[in-house]
């Protein structure tokens, strides 16, 4: 991670946001990348139906994912490929079309605990479990209403998001200064 993102999270006085929303929104970057990909696709495949989805219907995209061969679940609950750690994120593309199946990843997390054991409110209670109700990511981002009084302390500096669990993971090590140019902060 960069020095200065380092330094936000250390310094009371300024605050903390989660590397992914510093860029551009990926909702749309990627959309449109899933659309461009499905109007390749379908110059080979005239009769092809496709749609890309981004966040935006009920799919359960990590056992996808998983099952896809793209990575395996880490302890943190999100997915995790040997090349590219768990920095990246999941969008589908739902075609018509009968495509092979990859084989699975095996896990590779193995007797590692570092994201549990760094989780400022204990929100990943069991390995592959996480408590969204202590989770600074949903607290910040996604709750309506006010953060629970006894989980305010543990916070620190975060105001939109948390990243620890990711920048811990040993798997993240080689991919935690590498931005992609378009996700760079605007």
């Amino acid at each position: 991670m960069p020095a200065r993102r380092c330094d936000a999270l250390k310094n009371p006085k300024l605050g903390y946001v989660s590397r992914y929303a510093l860029g551009r929104d990926y909702h749309k970057l990627l959309r449109n990348r899933l659309k461009k990909l499905g109007e390749m696709i379908q110059q080979h495949c005239v009769s092809l139906n496709f749609r890309p989805f981004v966040d935006s219907a009920p799919i359960l995209e990590r056992p996808l994912a998983e099952k896809a061969g793209l990575g395996w679940t880490g302890k943190h609950s999100l997915i995790l490929n040997r090349e590219a750690g768990s920095f990246f994120f999941l969008g589908e593309l739902l075609v018509d079309i009968p495509l092979p199946v990859d084989q699975p990843v095996e896990e590779g997390c193995g007797k590692c605990v570092a994201c549990m054991t760094i989780c400022p409110t204990g929100a990943i209670v069991e390995p592959y479990t996480v408590d969204a109700r202590r989770c600074i990511s949903y607290l910040t981002i996604e709750l309506e209403g006010e953060i629970p009084e006894e989980l305010r302390p543990l916070m620190g500096n975060r105001i939109y998001g948390c990243d620890d669990c990711q920048l811990i993971c040993p798997w993240n090590r080689l991919f935690a200064t590498h931005y992609r140019r378009r996700f760079q902060p605007a």
